[in-house]
């Protein structure tokens, strides 16, 4: 569900800095599941100079996923606090996903280039 701060300007901003149309595509798919999801208020934000689109639990608070718009993909972000809601863990996400990887700070990511990308994700993770 879109959180108490969603705004609509940093959404277009957003969408707007993706070059290419596959990338606004899965763009869309994320936003459009992350909007109907009510375990999650959702948002797109800045963190500094990066556009980001935040999932924050509503329940605990805690925020799981994330992910980065790019020019071209989106790069999502499975941080500390979401590990253990990934069915199967690592091995799992990596089977779905050749482009898993898991950074240094642990965290999981995956890059997301397309529509369908994005749809497999969001039935993956979310079951949507």
């Amino acid at each position: 569900m879109k959180s108490n701060t969603w705004n609509e300007v940093i959404l277009v901003d957003h969408r707007s800095s993706i070059r290419d149309e596959s990338g606004r595509e899965a763009f869309d798919g994320l936003v459009a599941a992350a909007i109907e999801m009510p375990a999650y208020e959702t948002e797109p934000a800045w963190q500094g100079d990066v556009r980001i689109f935040k999932y924050v639990d509503s329940a605990s608070g805690e925020r799981p996923f994330a992910f980065i718009v790019n020019q071209g993909d989106l790069l999502f972000y499975v941080r500390a606090k979401g590990l253990e809601r990934v069915p199967g863990g690592f091995a799992a996400l990596k089977i779905q996903f050749d482009t898993a990887n898991e950074n240094k700070r642990g965290e999981w990511t995956v890059r997301i280039a397309s529509k369908e990308d994005a749809e497999r994700l969001n039935s993956f993770l979310f079951s949507v």
